[in-house]
């Protein structure tokens, strides 16, 4: 009968060929020939930790890996009938912590010394070859599987260090979120195909983007913070379930007295708002103390994970800083409604305090959705021009009137602009 743990181990399998040599293994097994299952057993192993350390070597440019592969083939050509070597790579994979644990390495042995009572014609008192225990043999199949087979090629401490090391040099490279996210899924969390090394990864990140500061998480805070996004948005649930147990270490890794972290954090809150809520009391005081107090960072207008009506807040919130607008501007469009993303474009042009400001808002909110607006929003723009003498009275006010009414046109040929005497072009 099947063993349903083993079955489901063995769908994660990462290497293909390992997984057609598992086969084989399981194969034997089940037919009762267990001397072949063990021995077949041992140099899938042997096999998949080689096929580990050449993705090591291949994918993730690791020195140790390569000098480990290099060595593996002088022995071979120095020495082809010698297998000295099955013995060097796991030991060296365990030694140079690639790979395997300390746990795993035992468990390696004990499987090592069970191979050669049954790969070699050993006699018993009877003059019988050495027999296993089916039970045995089991365990020796699931602890290979947990241990080696189903594991990345990296340990969870290199697999860090090579993590944040690699988003580093990419990320002059790979600009756009999607662009980061399909790199991240294909060369490191779709081979996990393991929650809690992406929980490793999601733990470790939050300390270096909302606390640390050294020059390293500063020059990389940004694709450190997309990155953290990413894996949250993988398995958000179960990620926010680990947060509430972990709750005193991540509480602990954020400083709210570096505005710009907090501001990163209230950004992160604003996306993810449960997870405000998993933090300890007093840091969630501290942090909505701040917020509430401040009058220098738009942390009010900013704080969308307070309100119950994010729309509402967005339209009527004052701020001081052009970032907000548009940072607020972005979260409608991308997390609510397009439509309603342009009618606070226009809002903001609209509201227009100071020529400057006008300026600045029609190049960022205006021109560049120009034909992405409906004809009643541009008719709403026209008003607003007439109406406001820091939009028509502003120099460029004329070539930014021109833009509107080529696209008016555009839609309307009829449209009538003699009712907007202030609206010049």
């Amino acid at each position: 009968m099947n063993n349903p743990i083993i079955e489901k181990l063995q769908t994660s399998i990462q290497d293909k060929r390992t997984a057609e040599y598992f086969s084989e293994v399981l194969s034997c097994y089940y037919s009762g020939n267990l001397r072949s299952a063990v021995v077949m057993l041992y140099a899938t192993v042997i096999c998949d930790l080689i096929y580990k350390l050449e993705e090591l070597r291949d994918i993730y440019n690791d020195t140790g890996a390569r000098q480990i592969l290099e060595d593996l083939e002088r022995q071979q050509s120095s020495n082809p009938k010698s297998t000295d070597w099955e013995k060097d790579i796991p030991e060296r994979c365990r030694n140079e912590n690639k790979i395997l644990t300390t746990a795993d390495y035992s468990n390696f042995c004990s499987l090592q010394q069970l191979r050669h009572l049954c790969a070699h014609p050993v006699l018993g008192e009877n003059k019988e070859l050495y027999h296993p225990n089916s039970d045995i043999v089991l365990g020796h199949i699931r602890n290979m599987l947990e241990g080696v087979f189903v594991k990345p090629a990296f340990q969870t401490k290199a697999l860090f260090d090579m993590f944040v090391e690699d988003l580093a040099n990419i990320k002059d490279v790979l600009i756009k979120y999607d662009e980061i996210k399909k790199y991240v899924e294909i060369k490191y969390l779709d081979k996990f195909n393991n929650i809690e090394l992406e929980y490793y990864l999601f733990k470790n990140l939050w300390k270096f983007v909302f606390k640390l500061t050294d020059t390293n998480c500063e020059t990389n805070r940004k694709i450190n913070c997309l990155v953290l996004r990413i894996l949250t948005e993988r398995h958000r649930d179960i990620l926010l379930e680990k947060f509430e147990k972990d709750r005193e270490y991540f509480s602990r890794n954020i400083d709210e007295s570096n505005f710009d972290l907090l501001k990163k954090l209230i950004k992160f809150f604003n996306i993810h708002p449960d997870f405000f809520g998993k933090l300890t009391k007093d840091k969630q005081i501290q942090i909505e103390s701040i917020i509430e107090n401040d009058i220098k960072h738009d942390f009010k207008s900013l704080a969308l994970f307070k309100t119950d009506n994010i729309v509402n807040h967005i339209f009527n919130a004052s701020f001081s800083r052009h970032k907000t607008g548009t940072y607020l501007f972005k979260y409608l469009y991308f997390m609510e409604n397009v439509q309603t993303a342009f009618d606070y474009c226009i809002k903001l042009y609209a509201s227009s305090l100071s020529f400057n400001e006008a300026d600045w808002r029609f190049e960022d909110f205006i021109q560049p959705y120009i034909k992405e607006f409906s004809l009643n929003q541009l008719e709403e723009i026209v008003r607003a021009v007439n109406s406001n003498d820091q939009l028509y009275g502003r120099m460029k006010a004329v070539s930014s009137n021109k833009i509107v009414r080529h696209r008016i046109l555009e839609m309307n040929n009829d449209f009538d602009f003699s009712i907007y005497p202030n609206f010049k072009y």
